[in-house]
């Protein structure tokens, strides 16, 4: 996934990021995920972000994730995130990409692809339905 040149870039301890509409495209990073770090993640994104966004996830350079990191991730996301496409092809991304597909319990529309283009297609099908009026 290649950032626009029209996008402004926000970078994290964890991946670089930038807005297209009512996404938030998210490039990580090889480097190590901690609990730390995961907060100044979250932290640097609410700041940017102000309110809920679809997301478009690369898992090319993500490593393993210990329990710290998946509590606040867990934490987290569901105040920054309407819906999460994660592009994972290899194996070792397909098992990072895994548990990002545990937000589906937490009402967070989830699911993995091994194309941008068909992660971009759902993001966009998913965010063309309207909840029904109570």
């Amino acid at each position: 996934m290649k950032k626009p040149a029209d996008t402004i870039a926000i970078d994290t301890p964890l991946a670089s990021c930038w807005i297209e509409g009512e996404v938030v495209c998210v490039v990580t990073n090889n480097d190590e995920r901690t609990k730390k770090s995961t907060e100044e993640h979250y932290r640097i994104l609410k700041e940017n972000l102000k309110d809920k966004f679809y997301w478009l996830i690369d898992l090319k350079l993500c490593k393993y994730m210990n329990r710290d990191v998946l509590d606040t991730m867990y934490d987290q996301m569901p105040k920054v995130c309407k819906g999460m496409a994660v592009i994972a092809v290899k194996p070792c991304e397909k098992m990072v990409a895994s548990y990002f597909l545990r937000f589906e319990s937490r009402s967070i529309p989830t699911k993995m692809f091994v194309t941008e283009k068909e992660a971009r297609a759902w993001l966009k099908e998913i965010a063309s339905v309207k909840p029904a009026k109570k």
